[in-house]
């Protein structure tokens, strides 16, 4: 297996796409929960002394005249890697990308090709070069399995092997024993555990017990670790080749007639649509050819967004079929996408730009209708209010009775984004019956519903406190928890005893 891993991939795909920002201090920043801070920054940055995680503020006051700030965009690092992978298709059939959120490493199954590159020395050699040659530093590693490639290529020691290493057959304990205990691809939270208790590397976690692993740290250690050591399978997710769109259509008999001719491509390119769609992709560019007898005409028809709308390029065809000059009939058709991009999915609204039941007749029988099925208490708006308090941030009024100007909300401006609170909030904050992790202070998983939930990641704390004015002052720190499964919630720890509550599900 061969692991290769990009440093600082945000600020190397950045750089490489603008060359401008090369060498130049360069950070990009993120906002969450209305605080801004460094989520990546360049070698150039850091000598100025900033680091990710710093408040943007902080870091702009070093260097306010050089420093370039750029947002980061998380979709687009994804995007570039799983494009990276397409292109690396020429070292190996099957490349995937680590399976963790941000991927930085391509993984690919190196079995059997060194024959093809001359050594396995010669495919690392080649791969590194045609790295180099984009424009990406890398740091290489082939071993046995994949944890134990992407373990040395992440961790290794490289310093004086040029960023690239071969784990020999058989070796692998040896060569993971002294790397650090990230090298193993556990969560942060059974990091920091096994932190607290002196182990300092993955050998002082090869030393205990085997049968001791699972009752006492859970079962991903152990299984992290039979999948670096080969006793566990791991197979690569390969990443999906991008499909090639083409059609073509051949006669039975020539075309002569223009109007049967339009027929045939308008057939062709609905046809052409329904493959588009399926992809979600949209069109920029199309070459038409055209078989005749004794010549192929041939021509491109472009637009500027992505569009799968065969009615859209008929008529852009329409156009170049006007000043093209069939001399012979016509045999056969083809299309073929020259070049395609994400079709782009916007949300329309319901009933336009109007949000005034007198104004939006429609909007004004839909409300009507579910108020007389459901009943007049059953449908209701959500009308907001200035309280810090999450539960009383909000006021819900019947549709039907109208809305008294002394009772208009005077909330103008959220302090926070729509993403920033959940979707489904309870009426009452819920008791959580959580573990509790000893170092951190955050929940490691929690009952609900009769169900055990894993933590995988956390998010916060966002504090909020009301007023000294109310009877009873609320103290809360919020964070947003990821299960293993997927599902995010809101939850709090109440300051004042320390008790953990579930407000909410995103």
């Amino acid at each position: 297996m061969l692991a290769i891993w990009l440093p600082n991939w945000p600020i190397q795909r950045l750089v490489n796409e603008s060359p401008e920002l090369r060498g130049r201090p360069l950070l990009l920043a993120e906002t969450f929960a209305g605080r801004s801070s460094v989520a990546a920054c360049s070698r150039e940055a850091q000598r100025l002394g900033i680091h990710p995680g710093m408040p943007l503020a902080e870091a702009s006051a070093l260097a306010p005249r050089r420093l370039q700030i750029k947002p980061h965009d998380p979709l687009a690092d994804w995007q570039s890697l799983a494009q990276l992978a397409h292109w690396c298709r020429r070292f190996s059939p099957t490349v995937g990308l680590e399976a963790s959120d941000p991927p930085r490493t391509l993984l690919f199954d190196a079995a059997g090709l060194a024959s093809l590159h001359g050594s396995e020395q010669s495919l690392l050699d080649r791969a590194a070069r045609e790295m180099a040659r984009r424009g990406f530093r890398v740091r290489l590693a082939l071993a046995d399995t994949i944890g134990a490639a992407y373990a040395v290529a992440r961790y290794g020691n490289m310093a004086n092997i040029h960023g690239r290493q071969i784990i020999p057959s058989g070796v692998s304990r040896q060569a993971l024993a002294p790397l650090p205990l990230a090298a193993l691809r556990l969560p942060d939270s059974l990091i920091a555990t096994l932190a607290a208790l002196g182990f300092e590397c993955v050998g002082d976690v090869l030393q205990l017990p085997r049968e001791q692993l699972p009752s006492r740290f859970g079962r991903q250690l152990l299984l992290r670790i039979d999948q670096a050591l080969g006793a566990a399978p791991e197979a690569i997710v390969s990443v999906k080749q991008s499909p090639e769109f083409a059609v073509r259509q051949s006669f039975e008999f020539p075309l002569v007639r223009q109007d049967a001719l339009r027929h045939a491509l308008l057939t062709l390119l609905e046809k052409l649509a329904h493959a588009l769609l399926v992809h979600r992709a949209g069109v920029l560019r199309l070459k038409c050819l055209i078989e005749c007898e004794s010549e192929i005409v041939a021509f491109d028809v472009g637009v500027l967004q992505a569009t799968a709308s065969a009615a859209t390029f008929a008529e852009l065809i329409d156009l170049q079929l006007e000043r093209t000059r069939l001399t012979r009939p016509a045999t056969a058709i083809a299309l073929e996408v020259l070049q395609h991009a994400p079709l782009a999915q916007r949300q329309t609204l319901f009933f336009k730009a109007q949000h005034d039941f007198s104004s939006s007749p429609a909007l004004a029988a839909l409300v009507n209708r579910l108020a007389n099925r459901l009943g007049r208490d059953a449908v209701v708006r959500c009308r907001l209010r200035h309280d810090a308090q999450p539960e009383l941030a909000y006021r819900l009024e019947r549709v039907l009775d109208g809305l008294p100007a002394r009772h208009k909300g005077n909330v103008k401006r959220l302090p926070f984004g729509p993403l920033d609170r959940p979707l489904d909030l309870l009426k009452a904050p819920t008791p959580l019956n959580a573990t509790i992790d000893a170092v951190s202070g955050l929940p490691q998983q929690f009952s609900w519903e009769g169900r055990r939930h894993v933590v995988n990641q956390v998010w916060g704390p966002e504090r909020i406190d009301t007023g000294w004015w109310r009877r009873r002052r609320v103290g809360r720190d919020y964070y947003r928890l990821e299960t293993a499964a997927g599902q995010r919630i809101w939850s709090y720890r109440r300051r004042e005893d320390g008790r953990w509550f579930l407000h909410g599900f995103f």
